[in-house]
Parts: structure tokens; sequence; C-alpha cells
């Protein structure tokens, strides 16, 4: 008798444990919902938004228009902004990574700011950049904390008793032309081809030292709407070579863009590499 009481206690316990444990990890859906580099709320600020009173009143800080759009189901979702604040220049941009529950009552939004590297080549326009995700309420249930991080679009690459350093020259989601294509530059002619190519103005800058450098291009092509990016992520050293892993970023089911054509692009510096070179993309849909 006793040991089937202590079985029963036992199985009892583990039970609980189990579902203590599910709800910790129960996973909280989320995905992108608007995002771009222009806002007129210029302080930088985190809001999780619970009902549509609260989605106008913010509507109207960050647009300017008196009412909020009408798409947003606040009785099975929620609304989280990230908020940058104004920047003085071109390059910035903010990315929502994860929303996810670390603590039984608290779950914690996790973001980059992605700023410009030194000596890359930005506009001067003054932007401020956010991020709007939907969650839904179903499991996202606690109090929310906020995690973020600046990313500066360089890393270091460990070679075999040596390290080289990455950098982003130039990077925007307009003006990279119609078609995708990656590259490696090596000479200031293939510069100026490729300069002209994707149609910037003037002459192609002449700051680089290619005896010691070069450049990486990665280009999307033309995407037919907004919320369209494209990130490196790492650069890895292989056997036989080096690896360019970057993302492209995609708009998530539902998110709000808007019908203009935009052809992102990527250009990073590097020391000289002699050895062969891959470039590997991976989509990424701004969710989870």
């Amino acid at each position: 008798m006793r040991s089937r009481i202590a079985f029963v206690v036992l199985l009892i316990v583990t039970m609980s444990l189990g579902y203590a444990q599910r709800g910790l990890n129960d996973g909280i859906v989320w995905r992108s919902y608007r995002q771009g580099t222009q806002s007129q709320i210029t302080q930088a600020q985190n809001l999780v938004i619970q009902n549509q009173g609260a989605f106008d009143n913010y509507w109207k800080q960050h647009t300017g228009e008196q009412r909020g759009p009408r798409d947003v189901d606040f009785n099975k979702e929620l609304l989280i902004a990230v908020h940058l604040g104004q920047r003085t220049s071109g390059g910035y941009r903010v990315i929502i990574q994860s929303v996810q529950r670390t603590k039984p009552g608290e779950i914690k939004v996790s973001f980059v700011e992605n700023a410009p590297a030194p000596g890359g080549f930005n506009t001067t326009a003054m932007t401020s950049p956010f991020e709007i995700v939907r969650v839904e309420r179903a499991n996202a249930v606690g109090s929310f904390v906020f995690e973020g991080r600046k990313r500066t679009g360089a890393g270091e690459v460990p070679l075999p008793g040596n390290e080289f350093s990455w950098r982003t020259y130039l990077a925007d989601t307009i003006g990279g032309g119609p078609r995708e294509f990656t590259r490696a530059i090596t000479s200031a002619q293939e510069f100026e081809a490729y300069w002209s190519q994707i149609g910037q103005p003037g002459r192609a800058p002449n700051d680089m030292d290619w005896s010691a450098e070069m450049l990486l291009v990665m280009h999307l092509g033309t995407r037919g709407t907004t919320g369209y990016d494209v990130l490196v992520d790492r650069l890895e050293v292989v056997p036989g070579g080096l690896v360019v892993h970057y993302l492209e970023k995609a708009p998530s089911e539902g998110q709000r863009t808007q019908v203009t054509a935009t052809s992102p692009y990527v250009v990073i510096r590097l020391a000289r590499y002699q050895g062969g070179l891959q470039f590997r993309k991976r989509i990424w849909r701004s969710d989870g």
C-alpha cells in the first residue's frame, strides 16, 4: 500500500514539474508588423500596446495620423514597438530578434540596433528607426523586459595564428539594381565598373588600398515591396576558403508593407583574402 502511495505521489510531482517546465517553454508566437527608419518619435522607447485606444495614441505620436489601423485583433494579439530615437545619418535600423519567455512571469524582447561601421558611406539624412511586432496573447502573459545590443556591421575572422577584420562599407534598401548577385571586388577598375553598374553618382570612392584590401558585395535584386533587407551574419573560415553567411530579411506573413520597389544590398570591406570564396544566403521572415 505504502509503495502504491509513494508511486502516486512521485507521479503527481513528476507531472507537476513537467507542466511547469512546459509552461515555461511555451512558444510565444510573434511576427513583424511594420518597420522603417522614419518616425515622429525622436526619443528611444520600448512599448507594449494592449488595446486599440493605446494603439491610436501611439499611432498619432508615431505618424501624426489621428487613428491607428484596424487590422489588429487586440482580443487575440498585442503589439510591441521598439524605437531607437533620432539618428543623424542613414545606416541605422532596429531588428527585433526574439520574443521569448525566460522566467515563469517574464517575457524578454531581444533586439539589435544595427549601426553603421566606421569608415562606411551613409546618407546624412536624419532617421528614426523602429520596428513593431504582433504577439499572440495566448502565451504572452507576464511582464515584458527589453534587452538591446548594438551591432556595427563588423567582426573578426580567426585564421591560424592571425585574425583579420571586416566591416560594412555601404548598405541600403534601395539603389541595388534589378539583379540578384554576389561578387568580390579586388581592384579600382572592378570597383569603377561596379559603381557604374548600380547607378551610383560620380566616380567610385578612392579610399581603398587594393594591395591590402578587397570588397564583397551582396545584392538581393528588385523586391516588389518594402520590408526587405540584407545583412551579413558572419564570415567563416573553412577548409578550402572563406564562407560569407548573409541573411535576406523578408516580410513576415501579414506584415504591413508599402507597394514600392526596393533593391537591398550590402558591401563589406575586409583584408585581401587569397583563398576560395563562397556566399551562403539564408532567408529570415522576422517571426518566431
